[in-house]
């Protein structure tokens, strides 16, 4: 012993000495606790798993229709133990490519130690943080150090992954760039193994990775597995915040991909291409008990689109009291709700809209208490009758359609007090009159009435302020128009029933303007008269004209003013001559105009020229040039 101390200094033996103080104070397992060493070791073992257990990613618990998504990515990373492994897993969003990442994570991390990271968010993340946890991470310290520059951290990165083999997974990214600064693909070590997950492949071309990810689309799933997830929904009654990330409902054309952060920050959007994307066979006998399923459990649903889904009353009246966050809701081609349920009056819906549903009869009065609600659209029922006088009280209304409700035959007088109302749409509808308190909507901008029953306007129309289109094509019962608000720029007028040509000298704001009695598509015509058309030269707005009047006779009609017409049609008007067209016309559309000449001096822009006698003889020319002039006497 003294020969020893004699070749080792006293430095050396005290610093050995501390070293084996300190070993022995450190607290440990005593082998003598334990039967054997067996035991002891099993001991051991289980402490370092659970200590490596905190890098494993959070998976839930019997996915559905997963395994062959998981196969599929580890035949890709089957290409020797030496390979660096470049994976990309792509798909729309809420797909699961979150899920199946975390499930490949945590089959490979314990093959490198501590030498793994998994950024979740990168696309809702600043780079530099990225970077700071990525190095932090891989770090022995566990400690990242001050963050310098991007370009910096690049470069450490680099020199810390380039000696040992690494497991790196980039989750939802959505840029080129944020893989080249955090991946340096010239450091990667033999082994390593990247996964990306994206939205978009484009962002894997980018310099220095071309051609170097091996991708994998995620798929929905399939119909055995659909049915699978149905029948264990059915059975559990799954609460929402029992709904996981990546979990697909398919069935009876209903596919919901529901995302557990969405869940959390109240955003479910439920599109109606999302919706048609899943189909079962008629085979599987599903009924209408996954609707009413899958529709009482949107408690959180900002945006739905139901469509073709025949779920119940019942199931409607479940969605609205429970989804006490839905924006917009869309229900059509549905045969099997016959009215909407009790609206509560604390509700944020902004847009209804039912449309295709032969059976729907009834808007409860419950309407009202919608306050919220901009849009309401009830189009194409043809078994709903009438209004309740409560839609007066949708204060913020700004669009209401009635569209193709046949049997609908007059709004209620309530309809007066929605003064935000911008747009109303009542064509092709039962009813036979607009109330007179129509003018007191001070926001009303566009009317559509075309197809409809109604004899006669309303004697306010001149009260609107703010009224530009009014659309009255194939009111057959209007006899005349009444004093009608300047600020029209589009009016639209096709009645059989039409005494007169009216004077519209006043609206001078008009921009398209179409008269007819209809006599171009029916035989026959009540009006049979002189009539003085100089007015129409003072619309000196007009992009479109379209007059069809096949018995009246106009001594002369001033066009030359009208700077702006593009395109010209005229029927049947009795026309001595057509001069003085406006030189910026465009179209220009005679049939069975009778007359002696029409002059086409000073149109070099003239494109389309028609001219139709009564046996339909006619003709076309692309390109006409000035100072023509053309008989078109048609005796």
């Amino acid at each position: 012993m003294e020969d020893r101390n004699r070749k080792l200094s006293s430095e050396d033996i005290e610093t050995w000495q501390q070293a084996l103080k300190n070993v022995g104070g450190i607290s440990g397992k005593e082998s003598k606790t334990y039967s054997g060493d067996w035991a002891l070791i099993q001991a051991v073992v289980h402490e370092v798993v659970v200590r490596l257990e905190t890098r494993r990613r959070p998976v839930t618990e019997d996915l559905v229709g997963m395994e062959d998504q998981i196969a599929a990515i580890n035949k890709l990373l089957d290409i020797g133990p030496g390979a660096v492994r470049l994976i990309a897993i792509y798909g729309m969003g809420g797909i699961g490519k979150t899920t199946l990442a975390n499930i490949i994570f945590n089959q490979l991390y314990s093959q490198f130690g501590k030498n793994c990271c998994f950024l979740e968010g990168v696309r809702e993340t600043a780079l530099q943080k990225l970077q700071e946890k990525l190095l932090s991470d891989i770090s022995y310290s566990g400690v990242a150090g001050e963050i310098q520059s991007i370009h910096d951290e690049i470069k450490r990165i680099g020199d810390t992954i380039c000696n040992k083999k690494m497991l790196i997974v980039l989750d939802d990214v959505d840029k080129g760039n944020q893989i080249q600064n955090l991946i340096p693909v010239n450091s990667l070590y033999p082994g390593t193994t990247i996964l990306v997950t994206t939205r978009d492949t484009s962002v894997l071309n980018i310099r220095g990775f071309e051609n170097k990810f091996k991708d994998y689309e995620m798929v929905g799933l399939s119909k055995e597995d659909a049915l699978n997830l149905f029948n264990i929904i059915r059975k559990l009654r799954l609460k929402s915040t029992e709904i996981k990330e990546g979990v697909q409902v398919q069935a009876l054309r209903l596919q919901l991909w529901i995302d557990s952060d969405l869940i959390n920050r109240g955003c479910i959007t439920i599109t109606s291409e999302e919706i048609k994307r899943g189909k079962f066979p008629d085979q599987y006998g599903c009924n209408q008990r996954l609707e009413a399923t899958i529709l009482s459990q949107l408690q959180n649903a900002v945006v739905v689109n139901l469509s073709a889904l025949q779920f119940t009353d019942d199931a409607f009246k479940s969605l609205i009291k429970r989804a006490r966050k839905l924006k917009v809701l869309t229900i059509e081609h549905n045969d099997s709700i016959h009215g909407t349920p009790t609206f509560p009056e604390n509700s944020v819906l902004e847009k209804l809209t039912i449309c295709d549903n032969s059976y729907f009869w009834k808007i409860d009065r419950s309407i009202g208490n919608l306050r919220c609600l901009t849009n309401l659209s009830v189009e194409s029922c043809p078994k709903l009758r009438k209004l309740p006088e409560q839609i007066g009280e949708l204060r913020s209304l700004q669009h209401l359609s009635l569209r193709s409700c046949f049997r609908l035959i007059e709004l209620p007088d309530s309809v007066s007090k929605l003064e935000l109302l911008m747009k109303l749409d009542v064509s092709y509808t039962g009813i036979k009159r607009l109330p007179d308190s129509i003018g007191r909507l001070p926001s009303l901008s566009f009317v559509v009435a075309s197809g409809t029953l109604i004899e006669k306007l309303p004697s306010t129309m001149s009260e609107f302020r703010q009224l530009q289109t009014l659309d009255l094509i194939g009111c057959d019962g209007i006899q005349e128009l009444p004093k009608l608000p300047i600020s029209l720029t589009t009016l639209l007028l096709r009645s059989t029933s039409l005494l007169t040509v009216p004077n519209l000298s006043d609206l001078t704001n008009l921009v398209e303007l179409v008269l007819s009695d209809r006599s171009d598509s029916m035989a026959g015509s009540d009006i049979i008269q002189t009539c003085d058309l100089r007015w129409i030269g003072k619309l000196d707005k007009l992009s479109k004209l379209r007059f069809c009047f096949p018995n009246v006779h106009a001594p002369t009609i001033e066009l030359g003013s009208l700077s702006q017409l593009e395109g010209l049609t005229l029927y049947g008007l009795d026309l001595p001559t057509l001069e003085q067209l406006p030189s910026n016309l465009i179209v220009l559309e005679l049939y069975d105009t009778r007359g002696k000449q029409v002059h086409y001096n000073g149109l070099p822009q003239l494109e389309k020229e028609t001219v139709s006698s009564t046996s339909r003889k006619s003709r076309e020319k692309t390109r006409c040039t000035s100072n023509m002039m053309f008989n078109y006497s048609m005796s």
